[in-house]
């Protein structure tokens, strides 16, 4: 003996307690866009001096903006702390947008690259320096991960980008 419920069919009128709701897509992930505080390029200061470029990066540093531009290159400060900005949420953010239109992000030299490797079919780099703990390590894996999850889809590619990470802590912790 079955009972018909809705498009759902059960056997001897054995019934869920709850029935099951339909599964909402979840809703896209609301982003803050960064306050603009300082200068997120420093090659817009009136004088860029030792003093005036290290006040610039106290100042973003102390509002949790650990990214700053030279140009066309990034100036990122450890923050010894997780921040709420590398979700996915954030990757959609920045795919596809050109290096300079939003605040300066690891995610915006990430999508650089991955933009002049598709446009021009080159091998592209990214040079990643600092000191002992500055932070190299956890730059690269942002960077790989944001190339694996701008794809928007599963492939075998961000699967090797992803299973590369632990190789690359190793490297990384070497002494």
């Amino acid at each position: 003996m079955s009972e018909k419920r809705g498009s759902r069919m059960y056997l001897d009128g054995a019934k869920p307690e709850v029935e099951e709701k339909k599964k909402k897509r979840p809703e896209p992930e609301k982003i803050t866009p960064f306050k603009k505080i300082g200068y997120e390029d420093m090659t817009k200061m009136e004088d860029m001096d030792l003093d005036g470029v290290l006040a610039n990066l106290k100042e973003r540093y102390e509002n949790e903006l650990i990214y700053t531009y030279t140009s066309s290159i990034l100036v990122a400060i450890n923050p010894f702390k997780r921040l709420p900005i590398y979700s996915r949420g954030w990757v959609k953010h920045y795919k596809g947008k050109r290096l300079g239109l939003l605040s300066p992000h690891i995610f915006a030299v990430a999508e650089q690259t991955y933009n002049q490797m598709s446009e021009t079919g080159a091998n592209q780099s990214v040079l990643v320096s600092g000191e002992s703990g500055a932070g190299k390590t956890e730059s690269t894996k942002l960077i790989l991960q944001f190339l694996a999850a701008r794809t928007d889809r599963e492939s075998n590619v961000e699967n090797m980008v992803l299973e590369s990470i632990p190789v690359l802590e190793a490297f990384g912790n070497a002494k």
